[in-house]
């Protein structure tokens, strides 16, 4: 079980695994958190066994990183889209001082890079690196160019991939201008956990929840701390470890 020192829990490995295990196992009889409230939501038309998902996993190359792997760097060539089978990907860009941000976590299901399918020689204007083993497959611009003038639905599937794009980006800027920082932070913090699951360490220092938060560590440090004291995470040097994905996400919704 935790330590305690100055009333700051401090977890060993097994106490919060069993912990996580425990509440787990609790949630899952109840039917409130199951198997799929880990997975982060597909884009649209992913499904990679028929339609527009099908065509494109014949016409793609598969493609393994590993962990701390980048799969482009900001400023590359643009020359295909990125779909994520299996895997988390870190979407990280360089900010005016010169700092590296993270702004988005991308899991299986999502499409990376998709601008590269409109823009013929283009550059990537952000880096992608993978947070552990990420199975891929790559659609050059090229052969997506010939698949559209074959078959009308993937003219559909990048109208409504971009129009989806675009409806996250003016939500977040919304949320950047009337939503308190320790509330983004709260709901990156959800999100993170829901998609990582019970039991699991996200792989992101608080740093980068800053960035994806739009505010600073502090800020960042002092809402997951209390946070970590409702038992809905395990705050251990450099991991952030998900206890109880539901509690976290109550204390977004309060």
């Amino acid at each position: 079980m935790p330590s305690h020192r100055l009333g700051t829990p401090t977890w060993d490995m097994s106490s919060l695994l069993a912990v996580a295990m425990s509440r787990k196992i609790a949630n899952s009889s109840t039917g409130t958190v199951g198997e799929a409230s880990n997975l982060m939501t597909p884009d649209p038309d992913f499904d990679l066994t028929r339609g527009v998902g099908a065509t494109i996993r014949e016409s793609s190359q598969s493609r393994r990183f590993d962990r701390n792997q980048f799969l482009f760097h900001a400023g590359e060539p643009s020359g295909g889209m990125y779909l994520i089978v299996a895997g988390f990907v870190a979407v990280r860009l360089s900010t005016p001082s010169g700092e590296l941000a993270t702004v988005a976590v991308l899991g299986t299901g999502n499409c990376l890079g998709e601008q590269s399918l409109l823009a013929e020689l283009g550059n990537r204007s952000t880096s992608a690196v993978a947070l552990g083993t990420v199975d891929t497959l790559f659609v050059a611009r090229v052969v997506f160019d010939e698949l559209r003038e074959r078959d009308a639905a993937l003219e559909r599937f990048l109208t409504t991939l971009l129009d989806t794009r675009l409806r996250r980006v003016t939500d977040r800027l919304v949320e950047a201008l009337y939503t308190p920082a320790p509330r983004r932070v709260l709901r990156r913090g959800a999100e993170l956990a829901q998609r990582f699951g019970d039991g699991n360490s996200i792989p992101l220092t608080q740093d980068d929840v800053a960035s994806m938060a739009g505010t600073t560590r502090p800020t960042v440090n002092r809402t997951l701390r209390q946070a970590e004291a409702a038992g809905a995470i395990a705050l251990t040097r450099g991991s952030i470890w998900v206890i109880d994905a539901e509690v976290l996400a109550n204390l977004n919704e309060t």
